[in-house]
């Protein structure tokens, strides 16, 4: 297949347009008029992608395929704060000439002209030069940059007479998001590729290859050599054009050169030889050529064309030099720029550098290895969105420490020498991870900063500074795995020794003062590798611990009296169960500080569901745009189920869980149907809101955790009932499994993320009853109805996909029910390898109190079947512990 490659264009001062080698996109910084203006009113259609305003406004093929607000993401106060300043600072400055429109406000970004957009071409021209010798739009970024730095935005200077303001990631490389799933190769042409100019992030990014240009003429020339030179051209011509002649030229020739006139074989083999074809046919098909039955003009024809051959062959193995000469140059300037990149954000951890990035003297940090990348853009994109600056991620390995460089994000080599996988918990890397993680803490402390804490599995929806100054004398303020608020919800903290559950070292805060019990805490983690951090951490604060029942802030002295302590409120610096489980933030009506992913069961899927679900996953844009659309459903469960779910008798045997399996159970079946579907219609899958019984723990109980205060049944997160680890993030063998499926949160159709003309492509497809109202027969495509269609209830695989076949196109089918909605595979084949499948989906629940005390969900409880643990169900399926 040939390489797939996406020409990206910045506008002035760059574009030409090599239309006939490869896809062609524009990128700028103007609106889309104005790209118009420039490029002419069919600019939509004359190229294959255009971004303006940097991608936040994307058009591909000519359709609009994504928008964005820099209106909705600022908010009029900070918007309204930023035009005044700016307005007042263009007033008092003195340049040769002013005109009109020094302000354009587009829709994601501002583009500011200390002359004004209305002056004649000639004032442009004269203005450029002004500027490079009196840098009036470097001078003025810098002033707002400091004026507005809690803003988070992004002064990208462009163009001859104006500079663009947008928020940090919304420059250029926005628009990559849209092309780098779809080329092997993005080329990007641009002027101002020098930091601080426009182009500078997208020519810098590890996506593209980079080409600074100096005018349309410059880039003419540099597509020709990148895409119409003729090693290029000879690839293609090699590739396509003759690569159907399978007999290397010097053995051709030397069989045309035979004195015999006896056919020879081909490079091909002994293949017969047709004879009805002509000899051209015959050398096509690699088939023997009978060369005394040639004339001579056909044999000097095949002589020549032997000729061609070898040399095509030549200049195959020149363009395959000159590719790998390319290949290099390339690598060797992405090695550069990487090196160049890291070198700018790859902080040296002095007093100096660490106190230009505190504020107030608090300073945030977290650290990540390669695996956790996506959570450290997760937990860098909600400092943002909180205004917080004053933060560092450390970087546990080179690969996320170039990531996160390449995102100018601030970071530090932590040359941990672990995995760049998944650290798995309570392994030993885990628990190596947690030493660096204590010895960080110490190293801050000594550069005189109060440090808070934070594990990337946490995400930040409140800067909590105020809160932390409004405890000035404690040394360390920690969050902890109790369940239930000691303070009624109110925004202080617990009250201790009330709230007495384990400290979580999650999410913490270290005055200068701790640094003693700091150093001590890495003294016993590294004299044994077997103790864990945590652990380490409530034995030394609780030792010779004084409770003060009397104190107002509720402080408590740990560490023997020597450090004041206290505990960081439940409700606003929420665990994974007050959070996700209890919804103590909702049933409050309150607004946390953070949540930290923690009480959830299928590792780090586990974790990124939940985060979606409740809507704080950062997404990449390709989430939203699987290839063959969305399939969603919502559960039918009958009030009955949902009334008897909760527990039977409050014991804590197997007759307390019947009613949360018929509960579960019922969606299970729900479930399977709607990925048979799914497997069958090739559609990505929105998982239900799913409802349980009872409570899930690691521990045996009666049906909620031992401390904690919410209603039964409750809406479960999904990695409750499912695995979503080791099953539906799982790649299968497909001939042993069948398809891989993909999914999606239940909350996904509600994402503010997810694109207008998806959720505007949506069909309602309602399962019939034969008999029963309108409810066609499955021999023929089914008729769209407004926005529905019918299918009949219990239909084989092919008879579904021929009723559903005129809605292929649209991007969301919304399934009435899912009772009955699937009949079975129309070849059995599918139906071995999909019930194969289905046993590895369920998770367990847990406990009860025997040994082993967890039960196996299983997606075929319903009718008889072997287990994937060889259990006979040939009766009533039956909650049942183990194995």
């Amino acid at each position: 297949m040939a390489k797939r490659i996406l020409a990206l264009f910045d506008v002035d001062g760059t574009l030409t347009v090599p239309r006939k080698v490869v896809k062609v996109g524009i990128v700028g910084g103007s609106d889309l008029v104005k790209i118009q203006e420039q490029l002419g009113d069919n600019v939509l259609t004359a190229y294959d992608y255009v971004f303006s305003e940097n991608g936040l406004v994307a058009h591909k093929g000519g359709e609009q395929i994504a928008v964005q607000s820099l209106k909705v993401h600022l908010g009029e106060d900070k918007l309204k704060r930023f035009i005044n300043f700016v307005l007042h600072f263009i007033a008092d400055l003195d340049i040769p000439i002013k005109r009109g429109t020094f302000i354009e406000f587009r829709n994601g970004m501002l583009n500011v002209s200390p002359i004004g957009r209305n002056c004649s071409q000639e004032e442009r021209d004269a203005f450029e030069v002004f500027d490079k010798e009196a840098g009036v739009r470097p001078k003025m970024v810098e002033v707002l940059r400091k004026e507005f730095a809690e803003y988070n935005l992004t002064y990208s200077i462009g163009g001859q007479i104006s500079f663009d303001v947008f928020p940090q990631g919304w420059d250029k490389t926005y628009c990559l998001r849209f092309v780098e799933g779809d080329f092997d190769e993005i080329h990007f042409f641009g002027d101002k590729t020098f930091p601080g100019g426009n182009d500078y992030e997208i020519f810098m990014s590890e996506k593209t290859v980079g080409h600074t240009v100096t005018s349309p003429a410059d880039t003419e020339k540099q597509c020709t050599e990148a895409f119409l030179s003729q090693p290029l051209y000879w690839k293609f011509y090699a590739e396509v054009i003759h690569r159907y002649e399978p007999d290397p030229a010097l053995a051709l020739i030397r069989e045309i050169e035979q004195e015999s006139g006896q056919p020879l074989a081909a490079a091909g083999g002994n293949r017969k030889v047709d004879p009805g074809a002509s000899p051209q046919q015959q050398l096509i098909t690699g088939k023997h050529v009978d060369l005394s039955k040639l004339t001579l003009e056909q044999l000097e024809r095949l002589k020549e064309k032997a000729r061609e051959k070898q040399w095509e062959d030549e200049w195959w193995k020149l363009y395959q030099k000159k590719e790998n000469e390319r290949r290099e140059k390339v690598a060797a300037s992405y090695r550069s720029k990487e090196k160049t990149t890291i070198s700018m954000y790859n902080m040296t951890l002095t007093r100096e550098s660490v106190h230009r990035v505190a504020k107030d003297g608090y300073l945030f940090v977290t650290w990540a290895n390669h695996h956790y990348t996506d959570f450290a853009l997760t937990w860098v994109q909600h400092m943002k969105l909180q205004n917080i600056t004053n933060f560092m991620v450390g970087a546990m390995d080179d690969k996320i420490l170039a990531s996160l460089a390449r995102r100018s994000i601030p970071t530090f080599s932590m040359q941990s020498g672990l995995t760049t996988g998944d650290f798995g918990w309570g392994s030993p890397t885990f628990a190596k991870m947690g030493r660096k993680k204590i010895s960080l803490i110490a190293m801050f402390l000594k550069l005189d900063v109060q440090v808070v804490i934070s594990d990337v599995d946490v995400m930040w929806l409140r800067d909590p500074v105020p809160f932390f100054k409004r405890f000035p004398d404690a040394d360390v303020l920690t969050s902890t795995d109790h369940l239930a608020s000691t303070v009624e919800g109110r925004e202080e903290l617990e009250r201790y020794p009330e709230a007495g559950s384990a400290f979580n070292i999650g999410i913490m805060l270290f005055r200068k003062k701790a640094l003693p019990f700091v150093e001590e805490w890495v003294r016993v983690i590294e004299s044994d590798d077997k103790i864990w951090d945590q652990n380490a951490f409530n034995d030394l604060a609780r030792k010779g611990q004084h409770i003060l029942p009397d104190d107002p802030n509720h402080y408590f002295k740990g560490d023997n009296g020597k450090l004041v302590m206290g505990v960081l409120p439940l409700a606003y610096f929420a665990s994974g169960h007050v959070y996700f489980t209890q919804r103590m933030h909702e049933t409050l009506g309150i607004q946390p500080y953070a949540v930290h992913a923690t009480f959830q069961f299928s590792g780090t899927p586990g974790k990124k569901n939940r985060f979606r679900e409740a809507g704080l996953w950062l997404e990449q844009y390709e989430y939203y745009r699987p290839k063959n659309g969305f399939l969603a459903y919502e559960s039918s469960i009958p009030r009955a189920l949902l009334d008897g779910a909760g527990p039977r008798n409050g014991k804590m045997d197997i007759n307390n869980t019947i009613g949360h399996f018929e509960l579960v159970n019922y969606q299970l079946k729900e479930l399977r149907n709607a990925m048979a579907l799914a497997t069958v219609l090739n559609r990505t899958l929105v998982l239900p809101a799913f409802w349980c019984g009872l409570d899930r723990y690691w521990a045996p109980h009666a049906g909620t955790l031992p401390g904690s205060e919410f209603k039964l049944p409750f809406p479960c997160p999904a990695d409750h009932v499912l695995d979503l680890e080791n099953g539906f993030s799982r790649h299968w063998d497909e001939n042993e499994f069948g398809p891989n499926l993909d999914h999606r949160e239940a909350s996904f159709l509600n994402s503010t993320g997810l694109p207008h003309v998806i959720k505007e492509s949506a069909v309602n497809v309602v399962v019939c009853t034969k008999g029963k109202g309108y409810c066609p027969e499955p021999d023929a495509p089914g008729t769209v109805d407004g926005n529905k269609i019918f299918l009949q209830e219990n239909l084989l695989s092919e008879q579904i996909k021929l009723t559903l076949s005129p809605v292929s196109h649209v991007q969301v089918l919304k399934f009435s029910t899912m009772q009955n909605a699937f009949g079975n595979f129309t070849q059995e084949q599918d139906y071995t390898k999909f019930f194969k499948r289905m046993h590895h989906m369920g998770s367990v629940w847990c406990c009860i109190d025997a040994h082993p005390g967890h039960i196996h969900y299983d997606l075929w409880w319903d009718i008889p079947h072997t287990d994937k643990f060889g259990r006979k169900w040939d009766t009533q399926w039956q909650p049942t512990a183990g194995p």
